[in-house]
Order: structure tokens, then C-alpha cells, then sequence
């Protein structure tokens, strides 16, 4: 049985690459939904458990994050552009049906490149695919369609009208993967809003932070961004609203390069809570100086500036200004 000599994905644990690949074809372990918060290191990460599916359901009303990851048979360094696709359920997934249905990353990129270093080396995307699926009817599911191009194998998008030509597309294209994902409920937060960031040409440290204004205690926020380039990554993990006296702020500094662009993605989770009225939840970016930058005396304290005392701390005596924000009223 010949040997695919590319980058390839898996049908199952047990695809070696052959070609045919061997059944089922809608169980790919490399068409990876990874969860609501992007992974530090996904390189490492996903190709250090290759040997495993670690593929999660995809959550209700939050931005998932969807990684992927191929193994190299072509002899010594490949590198390549992944794409990632959706379809609503159907009993035969024709490309016509998904074609047209492309995913974006976090900086809307629809493909994104990847790199193994040698031969039998496991390629990623770490910059994931970003999706807020639309709700399914109970039962119903997903499916994620992936696609590579490299030089060797453009692989494009066959028009397949036929069950022989179909047949023969799933038989011979290790280069395209297939997985059904469910939907849940579990964790779902009770909604997500996306904004757009442009960091401009500097690289500056900035200062994430939600603001949260007649949140009841009990209920939770937290944010993130997929796209790779922040120290760390944007992302402030699910975080429960103490008892407070109707303010509450949470976030997180990262070193943000210039000319970063990316979408930032908040969410709120009511956890059985009702809030009164003049609920409110505000995502800012800050950015912060010291005394010796000219700006400094004009600008706020982190403290009038609303940044809770955890944070304080790593500010100092810098004062700052909120160059953006992002505001959600009465859910």
C-alpha cells in the first residue's frame, strides 16, 4: 500500500499516512476544537501529545479555539497553508456544501502557515481558528473539514457531484481531514461580544482590563485573543466576581508588538445570578508610562484609572490613559 509523501492528517490514531487512508474518515485527530481560552504554546503542546486526541465539543455562544496539526512525510523540511472549514451536518458532506464556509483565525486569516522542520516532524497552526458557532437543534452536529497546500499537493477544493467521484475525493487526499463536534452547553457563558484591536506601529506593554459595573457576585467574566504575538498571550482565564459593592475589575498586562492586529473576544456567565439594573461590562486597553516620558503629567493613576490592587503592584508609580474601550449594557 503506497505511502502519502506530504503533509498529512489523520483519519484516525491509527493512520500511518497510507492511501488509501484507512475508515472512518470523520474522526480526525488533528482537526483539534481545544476549548474557549488559546494554549501558550500550541507547537509544542499538540505535537508532544500527537499520539492522543485531545479534541473537546465545541461550546455554546463563546469563541472556541480550533488548532490543527499534521504530520510530515515528505523528505526533510515542509511547510505549507492550512485552512479550516464548517458544514452543518449531512449524511454525505459534498464539497459543495462547505466550500464557501471557511473559518478565520482571531486576526481574520483564513489560512494560516505551517512549518515541520524534518521528516516525520508534526506541523501546527499557532495561530488557531476562532469560531462562536451558531446554535444546533438538539442531536445536530458539525462538521470541520481541513485542508493543507503546499507545493506539492495544492489539494484544491474538488467540485464532486457524483457518490464515485466523492468517494474517490475521501480515498485519496490525505491532505484534507474530516471531524464530527458536537455542541454543549457545559461552561457556556451566557454571552460573548467581540471587538476589533489595532495596536498601531509601537510595541507597548498594555494593561487589558475588565470593568465591571452592577455585577452581581457569583456570576464570572474573562477574555482572550488567539492570535500569537503578546507576551503573554491575551487572555484572562474564567474569573468569579466576588461579593464587592457593585464594581468589580479584572486583567492582565502583555507586551503587544507592533503592528499587532487581532479580534478580542469577552464573556460573561450569569452562574444563576440576575443582574439589577445599570448592569454594565467594559473591556478596556490601557497604557502606561513612567515620569520620565513627557505624557506623564497629564495622565491617571492606575487607581483612578480603576485597576484593582492585584495590579497595582506590577504598575508602580506609572501613570496611564485608556486609549480604547469596549462596552456591553443591560444583558
Amino acid at each position: 500500500m503506497p505511502m502519502y509523501n506530504d503533509l498529512f492528517f489523520r483519519t484516525n490514531l491509527s493512520d500511518i499516512g497510507n492511501v488509501p487512508s484507512p475508515p472512518p474518515a470523520y474522526s480526525s485527530p488533528d482537526i483539534i476544537p481545544h476549548g474557549t481560552s488559546p494554549v501558550p504554546d500550541p507547537a509544542g503542546f499538540f505535537a508532544g501529545n500527537y499520539g492522543s486526541d485531545v479534541g473537546q465539543a465545541l461550546v455554546n455562544r463563546a469563541s472556541n479555539y480550533i488548532y490543527l496539526r499534521m504530520k510530515n512525510l515528505f523528505t526533510g523540511t515542509q511547510s505549507g497553508l492550512a485552512s479550516l472549514y464548517y458544514s452543518r451536518a449531512s449524511l454525505i458532506l459534498y464539497p459543495s456544501q462547505w466550500r464557501n464556509n471557511a473559518l478565520m483565525t482571531s486576526d481574520n486569516a483564513s489560512q494560516v502557515p505551517v512549518s515541520a522542520q524534518s521528516t516525520n516532524g508534526v506541523a501546527v497552526t499557532t495561530d488557531p481558528f476562532a469560531w462562536t458557532p451558531p446554535s444546533l437543534d438538539d442531536n445536530d452536529h458539525y462538521c470541520l473539514i481541513s485542508r493543507v497546500v503546499t507545493e506539492q499537493h495544492p489539494n484544491p477544493i474538488p467540485s464532486t457531484g457524483s457518490v464515485s467521484d466523492f468517494s474517490e475525493f475521501i480515498l485519496s487526499n490525505p491532505g484534507f481531514g474530516w471531524r464530527n463536534v458536537s455542541l454543549t452547553d457545559a461552561g457556556a457563558p451566557t454571552f460573548t461580544t467581540s471587538v476589533a484591536y489595532q495596536q498601531g506601529s509601537d510595541r507597548a506593554p498594555i494593561l487589558f482590563l475588565l470593568l465591571c459595573e452592577n455585577v452581581p457576585a457569583g456570576a464570572a467574566v474573562a477574555f482572550s485573543a488567539g492570535t500569537p504575538g503578546p507576551v503573554p498571550l491575551i487572555d484572562l482565564e474564567k474569573t468569579v466576581v466576588p461579593q464587592n459593592n457593585g464594581s468589580f475589575a479584572a486583567g492582565m498586562h502583555a507586551d503587544v508588538p507592533g503592528s499587532y492586529s487581532t479580534n478580542i473576544t469577552y464573556s460573561y456567565w450569569a452562574n444563576g445570578t440576575s443582574p439589577p439594573p445599570g448592569f454594565k461590562i467594559t473591556l478596556v486597553a490601557q497604557y502606561y508610562v513612567d515620569s520620565k516620558i513627557h505624557l506623564y503629567d497629564r495622565l491617571l493613576t492606575p487607581h483612578e484609572l480603576g485597576v484593582p490592587h492585584s495590579l497595582r503592584s506590577q504598575i508602580g508609580p506609572q501613570r496611564g490613559l485608556t486609549i480604547g474601550s469596549h462596552t456591553t449594557i443591560g444583558v
